[in-house]
């Protein structure tokens, strides 16, 4: 099922009335579907509901209506922002912002297309973040935030989980409290706490920080040119019956480095044919190329020394960098 994404529509106002009519008008109902996620949101960011309405216990469609009336209250706790256009899904969202721990009382208001008019009343708790605990996707052999290669078509992504102070997780959308700088300048960033989760957007090689001071996070990723990378090291783990993977891993200097994109690929070229082949390639292909630090199947098909060079194209300033790696398959 494919959900759109339309842009927000910010409303001044506290709560959406369209058509305002009395709440005797409506019936409340659960099968006025509601649902947030997750069911504690952090004061300072916001959160969305998604309103549905079934067309039946057996029937999996949904109706199509629309919302007349969402609040949001107390206002000190939380307070209505705005509301998401109509998705293919027949599902509106309703993204509420919050301020200060407490329960937040949502109630939303909708009319269906055959004139039933249905209202929900839920609560939504409100808590303090008081840690956030950063599992980064590129951490490598304890090595919680190794380099980035810079690429200018995709994000870097953190993955984080925000917690209260029970340890329990926290969501939501946005959070204000994280400061993201490069050199001491904004980096342009999309936070989701719902999904822990934090998209960078950096234009140039350097140091990011990802700073939270009320919670005393501190979380550095340092980005590199793809032209720096100076060197391959390359890593033989144990495969499937009759094969072995070998993991080129990219360094700059001293650092270990992590895709930041699919832009940039490393190639490996067999150089032993008659000892060993590439296990998901073409029979009797010697090269092959995958996005750079992906591992490679290697099929192992006679004895004696399988020998792999493999290349990074954009290293060494562009002129490229290239390892060679021999495995001794006699007696295999």
């Amino acid at each position: 099922m494919q959900h759109l994404r339309p842009a927000l529509v910010i409303l001044a106002a506290t709560a959406l009335c369209v058509s305002c009519t009395s709440e005797d008008e409506y019936t409340l109902s659960s099968r006025l579907s509601v649902w947030t996620h997750p069911t504690q949101v952090a004061a300072g960011a916001a959160f969305r509901t998604s309103v549905r309405v079934p067309a039946g216990p057996t029937n999996l469609d949904d109706e199509a209506f629309e919302v007349r009336r969402v609040s949001a209250s107390p206002s000190h706790v939380a307070r209505f922002e705005g509301a998401l256009p109509q998705g293919r899904d027949v599902s509106h969202g309703v993204v509420v912002r919050t301020f200060e721990a407490g329960t937040a009382t949502v109630d939303v208001a909708v009319e269906t297309a055959e004139g039933e008019r249905l209202r929900n009343v839920f609560d939504v708790q409100v808590v303090e973040v008081a840690d956030a605990v950063f599992d980064d996707p590129c951490a490598v052999d304890g090595n919680p935030a190794p380099t980035r290669i810079l690429d200018a078509s995709a994000p870097i992504e953190l993955d984080f989980q925000a917690r209260d102070a029970s340890g329990r997780i926290v969501g939501g959308l946005g959070g204000a409290f994280f400061s993201i700088t490069q050199d001491d300048e904004p980096v342009r960033s999309e936070v989701d706490l719902g999904f822990g989760s934090i998209r960078l957007y950096p234009e140039q090689a350097g140091q990011i920080e990802v700073r939270a001071e009320r919670f005393g996070v501190d979380h550095r990723v340092g980005l590199v040119e793809p032209g720096d990378v100076d060197r391959i090291e390359v890593v033989q783990r144990g495969g499937l019956e009759g094969t072995f993977v070998l993991a080129p891993q990219l360094y700059a200097g001293d650092a270990l480095t992590c895709r930041q994109g699919d832009t940039h690929t490393i190639s490996a070229t067999i150089t032993t044919p008659q000892v060993c082949q590439f296990w998901v390639a073409e029979e009797g292909e010697a090269r092959f190329e995958r996005e750079a630090h992906d591992a490679f199947d290697i099929w192992a098909i006679g004895s004696g020394e399988c020998s792999v060079t493999f290349e990074f194209a954009p290293g060494a300033g562009g002129s490229g960098v290239r390892q060679s790696f021999t495995v001794d398959l006699a007696g295999e």
